[in-house]
């Protein structure tokens, strides 16, 4: 597996498209490795294989888009939605 330095690096640490490796991605994501790799394996998550090898690179932008996925609403947003729906 190569090392994370030979990704290229971009100055701002908080750039939205700054590449991470699989380490940085499931440390952000807060879920272990087989887990990100669970999740690539079943391409439920966005990433880049660089020349098609094995090596996986994440892209910040993506990971934020795919931890909001699925929002679950609180009870009372649900209760207001099923008035309206009731009251129309």
């Amino acid at each position: 597996m190569k090392k994370e330095n030979q990704i290229p690096v971009i100055a701002d640490p908080f750039d939205p498209d700054r590449p991470l490796t699989s380490e940085k991605a499931a440390e952000w994501l807060g879920i272990s490795m087989p887990s990100l790799y669970r999740l690539t394996s079943e391409n439920r998550i966005p990433f880049y294989k660089p020349l098609g090898g094995k090596f996986l690179i994440f892209r910040r932008s993506d990971l934020i888009e795919f931890a909001y996925r699925n929002r679950v609403s609180p009870d009372d947003e649900l209760h207001q939605k099923a008035e309206r729906i009731l009251n129309t």
